[in-house]
């Protein structure tokens, strides 16, 4: 996404970030657990021993994604714990063993039965329902620039993608960008911004960085790349995760603003480096989409806006990059969409 923003392509849906309830956790490593599994009948359980979904939901571990993810989280805060429990025990151990064989395998890996233990679990940021911005044919608001795939969004999979969805976007539209460049072999292919989507309103406003604030902080300026991404990954965990609000995603700006700017100041021109600047200004980017988003909707969650504003059921944000300084600053226009 960060390589068709600075080519000048327009993104959206940022927002909506999708997060998998059930990765076990088991020192260090994790996995993710199918939702197949509580299809099954798998439970979910507290630190008390508690099946606790059936006080969140009437479809209790059958719910939807951001529901049983929001409830594990709000158990794991409550209980002030780094998990919750997905139990099989009164599931026939060997059919569950033989139904899924590689989740069964990898909890082998750390000592765990998927039969007869109490699996360690907690929710993970799995999949982005936003990206770069294209039509049905794969085409960006940049000329001659396609997208196709997880990195692309056709607007297809809304606010909540259903599971065992992603590769819609891959297979589906891949085949229809062959098809159409095939057909198109010869003739001009360029798309006007106004066949894409119908613009309700438009604003622009400057977001540059301000370097006259930036840490004095010899210790952000000494940070690795690794250390960086750490915390970049702490601030999106802690603020822009399953449940938001203004004052932490403000907070959440803030401080990758100042590590943007510090990091672009000392930048090393390696992949690394590269790679987390791309880090950083698209995670700048999803916090500013959830800024934006004043109400709850699917996997965006507010905390200062927990229900659904109406006005905007049809409106996606689109961000479309007015001047790019991948090292620095960045100026932007927002558009709310409606596509058609």
């Amino acid at each position: 996404m960060a390589l068709a923003w600075q080519a000048g392509a327009a993104l959206t849906d940022l927002e909506f970030m999708q997060f998998h309830p059930t990765v076990m956790v088991a020192d260090g490593a994790s996995h993710l657990i199918s939702e197949a599994v509580r299809g099954e009948g798998a439970y979910l359980r507290n630190h008390a021993g508690e099946r606790f979904m059936p006080r969140y939901s009437s479809q209790e571990e059958l719910a939807p994604r951001d529901v049983v993810a929001r409830a594990i989280l709000n158990e794991m805060l409550n209980e002030q714990t780094d998990c919750q429990y997905l139990d099989l025990r009164h599931l026939p151990a060997e059919k569950m063993r033989a139904r899924f064989p590689t989740i069964s395998a990898f909890c082998q890996q750390y000592g765990l039965d998927l039969a007869t233990d109490l699996l360690p679990i907690a929710p993970a940021a799995h999949y982005c329902m936003g990206g770069v911005l294209v039509d049905t044919y794969g085409r960006t608001t940049v000329d001659g620039l396609y997208a196709v795939g997880e990195v692309s969004c056709t607007g297809v999979h809304g606010a909540n993608r259903l599971a065992s969805n992603s590769l819609l976007e891959g297979l589906v539209y891949g085949i229809r960008i062959a098809d159409h460049l095939v057909q198109i072999d010869g003739v001009d292919v360029s798309m006007h911004t106004s066949s894409l989507y119908r613009s309700a309103y438009v604003s622009t406003y400057d977001d540059a960085l301000s370097t006259a604030d930036v840490l004095s902080s010899a210790q952000l300026h000494d940070l690795s790349t690794a250390q960086v991404r750490r915390k970049v990954r702490h601030l999106m965990w802690q603020y822009a995760s399953l449940c938001r609000d203004q004052a932490g995603l403000l907070e959440a700006k803030q401080q990758i603003q100042e590590l943007r700017t510090a990091l672009a100041q000392n930048v090393e021109h390696d992949t690394s480096s590269l790679e987390t600047l791309n880090m950083l200004l698209v995670s700048e980017l999803v916090i500013t989409a959830a800024l934006e988003r004043r109400e709850s909707r699917g996997s965006h969650w507010r905390l200062d806006y927990q229900s659904s504003d109406a006005h905007l059921a049809a409106q996606h944000l689109a961000f479309v990059p007015l001047r790019i300084d991948p090292y620095g600053s960045m100026d932007r226009q927002k558009e709310a969409c409606s596509y058609v």
